[in-house]
């Protein structure tokens, strides 16, 4: 008797925040337009490409909405420039260009291309607003030009550089870009956001793919439901005052049901609930709404399972073949079923493989697929989700992450051991046969709510909603209210700035350069709410809920340093003035297991220093080991060929030569890893300047592969210390 396959079911999660200022129709960034014609289109098209293959989509209405605001004419301010004729940029406009055009990641979205690259290291990789403003001047008329082309053109995927005779023809010219050419890749732009859902219609309507959908401004609906539910999964001391409003993400899944059911003619059957946020309060609301499936992360089933007694801990016995199947959850008068993804499957695609060849990432990706096929060989039915961020990563793939998911396609179809399913033709086919009574709070990180509450930016963002919450009901309430259309675009703004996206960026979980911007437009949403009922917004809205006092993730040193290597910290004060890499996300996507957790560097007059701090849990999941990579870049004159040194992780001392007669690179792994490089073996002059970089690497069939890397983008800065500057930490 034949085995049945293996069914996989790959979910991508399509999702920006609201751009949008309702009160004047812009839009406040270029991300949507963008990922438009890099991910959202060609990823739904591709799969008619492989016979058999279908894929799962979620997506968030408020995305729906933005797209089809952009085939209609939606602008946003680097939109606005793009269609400025460079001779008639100002001053001030040519120093905006110059720090925003750049915006993409500069290994596999400029490097490529040598005119782009040519005006990057024009402008410089790091400027700070003075050298922008003197560079600004010195760029000509068509070297402008040429940027704002090409900061268009590069965020095409490779489906439309084959397919579309602009965007083809612009990327052969590759320079001497004209205005008009500016227009008419717009244009190929607005065409293509108009084309996203109708093709997801129409692939859907032909059984190729299905598509989900997340509530409407993609709030974190526990939350909503009730704030006090963090406080069961989270370690954090301090919240926010009690928001209790189920009402309110009741209408966020509503909204996004008539919101998707208008586009695609049928009621959605599945959702990704925001971030995988879930709870007891939330499961009843979505099923209320119809939907008959939802998914979030495998460690909330992990949890769930726990805290279900002695059924539980007869299901946990499996191991993992319990992940591979669906549960059905209580609901008052009925029941929803729920998926949980397979993280490590998920997060390599996300983060992991974004820097190995594409080749070796698809061999990988299929043995672990084929070691659960063999795991599960007694189960009927085997279900394996992997599921994560539609858009984000594949910025940090080669062309757009084109190969790699060509090669993935094709193994997934031509093995008979595999099966790509669509999710509710999966659970058609018989009931899952597991009832649990309660599914643990949390979300798909850390299966808690920690990174929108809980923190005090995030707990003063949410005293903002409540209280902008409570000036909405009074106003109702009063005995002369505002007009239903008033009361009506106050709670709009409201619902805008209960998404997740605002408190994402608030907190130390993660930084974007663009974290004012974000401030501002939560709070302008919220300023919106009070001015739409005739109320003066309080004066609390003027000023930013970002600290100022961020710690940054790249913090350079305060003065030399001489540690003993001995792969401790020996003294509180030997690391005391190094500066620090921290990790941080690869995307915009959280990352769950970094195993580099900081990078501290430093130096005396002979040698540079590097101490690794590393998560000893995530390291024990890396099979094969790993080593610690260390490059020095050569510098832009060409005094020194630059060094590469691959360190092994294992612990004890090793001594690592970089050449004949080359003093010796000293490691010591214990409870950190710390390194000795001198600088003799650098070639660098006391005075000058460095750039470094550090990764973890793992060993392949063919070759090394990246795993991390700090920074995650180009290198951090360095110095061989002289009498200058170490006399300037005296005088400071």
């Amino acid at each position: 008797m034949s085995r049945s396959p293996l069914n996989i079911a790959i979910l991508f999660h399509q999702h920006q925040p609201f751009y949008k200022d309702p009160s004047s129709g812009f839009s406040h960034m270029p991300w949507v337009r963008l990922h438009a014609i890099k991910d959202y289109l060609d990823m739904a098209a591709m799969v008619e490409l492989f016979d058999g293959l279908k894929i799962n989509f979620n997506i968030v209405p408020s995305l729906m909405v933005q797209l089809e605001d952009y085939a209609h004419g939606a602008m946003d301010r680097h939109l606005q420039l793009t269609l400025r004729p460079a001779g008639e940029l100002s001053r001030e406009e040519r120093v905006e260009v110059l720090a925003d055009f750049f915006k993409c990641n500069h290994d596999t979205m400029i490097a490529p291309y040598p005119r782009y690259l040519q005006l990057l290291e024009k402008r410089g990789r790091h400027p700070d607003r003075a050298s922008l403003e003197r560079r600004a001047a010195l760029f000509s008329v068509q070297e402008l030009q040429d940027l704002l082309v090409w900061s268009n053109l590069s965020w095409f995927d490779q489906w439309w550089r084959q397919r579309d005779p602009v965007v083809r023809s612009l990327l052969d010219r590759g320079q001497g870009y004209t205005h008009a050419d500016a227009v008419a890749l717009v244009e190929v732009q607005r065409r293509i956001c108009g084309e996203v859902i109708p093709t997801m219609r129409r692939l859907q309507d032909a059984g190729r793919i299905e598509v989900a959908v997340s509530p409407f401004y993609h709030p974190i609906l526990p939350l909503l439901c009730d704030s006090d539910r963090a406080k069961e999964s989270s370690h954090r001391a301090a919240f926010p005052r009690r928001y209790v409003h189920p009402e309110d993400a009741e209408r966020q899944i509503r909204d996004a049901v008539v919101c998707y059911t208008e586009r695609f003619g049928r009621p959605p059957r599945g959702m990704w609930p925001s971030e995988g946020a879930v709870s007891d309060d939330v499961l009843p609301l979505m099923a209320a709404a119809g939907i008959t499936w939802f998914a979030t992360d495998e460690e909330i089933l992990w949890l769930s399972l726990k805290r279900a007694g002695a059924m539980g801990s007869e299901v946990l016995r499996a191991g993992r073949r319990a992940l591979y199947r669906p549960y059905r959850f209580a609901c008052p008068g009925g029941s929803i079923t729920g998926i949980f993804r397979d993280r490590d499957l998920s997060d390599a695609v996300g983060f992991i493989y974004t820097r190995w060849n594409d080749e070796d990432a698809v061999r990988d990706i299929t043995a672990r697929l084929t070691a659960i096929y063999e795991q599960c060989s007694g189960d009927a039915d085997p279900l394996v989700s992997i599921i994560l961020d539609g858009e984000n990563c594949w910025e940090y793939y080669r062309n757009d992450g084109w190969g790699f998911l060509s090669g993935l396609y094709r193994a997934l179809t031509g093995d008979q051991r595999f099966r790509t399913v669509l999710v509710s033709e999966h659970l058609s086919r018989r009931d899952p046969p597991l009832m649990l009574q309660s599914i643990w709070p949390g979300s798909w990180i850390h299966a808690n709510y920690d990174v929108w509450i809980g923190h005090p930016e995030d707990n003063l963002a949410w005293e903002h909603v409540a209280r902008a919450r409570e000036a909405l009901c009074s106003a109702a309430a009063s005995t002369s209210p505002p007009s239903p259309d008033a009361l009506a675009e106050g709670w709009e703004e409201l619902r805008i700035a209960q998404g997740s996206d605002w408190y994402w960026w608030y907190g130390d979980d993660h930084h974007t350069d663009d974290i004012m911007l974000f401030d501002d437009l939560f709070r302008r949403h919220l300023s919106n709410v009070y001015r739409a009922i005739g109320v003066p917004p309080p004066e609390s809205l003027g000023t930013p809920i970002k600290g100022v006092a961020r710690r940054s993730s790249h913090r350079p040193p305060s003065g030399c340093i001489s540690p003993i290597i001995d792969g401790r910290v020996t003294s509180y004060y030997e690391w005391q003035s190094a500066g620090l890499l921290e990790a941080g996300p690869a995307a915009a996507m959280h990352r769950t297991a970094s195993v580099l957790r900081a990078v501290r560097f430093g130096y005396d007059r002979e040698r540079f220093y590097l101490r690794a701090d590393i998560d000893v849990e995530a390291e024990s999941r890396i099979a094969a080991g790993g080593d610690f990579h260390l490059t020095i870049a050569p510098p832009d004159d060409g005094s020194s060929a630059g060094v590469s040194l691959d360190i092994p992780l294992a612990g004890g001392e090793c001594r690592v030569s970089a050449g004949t007669g080359a003093p010796a690179v000293v490691a010591v792994r214990d409870r950190i890893l710390e390194v000795a490089v001198p600088f003799a073996i650098l070639g660098i002059r006391p005075g000058a300047s460095f750039r470094f970089a550090v990764s973890l690497r793992v060993s392949g069939e063919d070759a090394s592969r990246e795993l991390e890397r700090l920074p995650a983008q180009g290198y951090a800065e360095a110095i061989h210390p002289d009498d200058n500057y170490t006399a300037g930490f005296w005088s400071a």
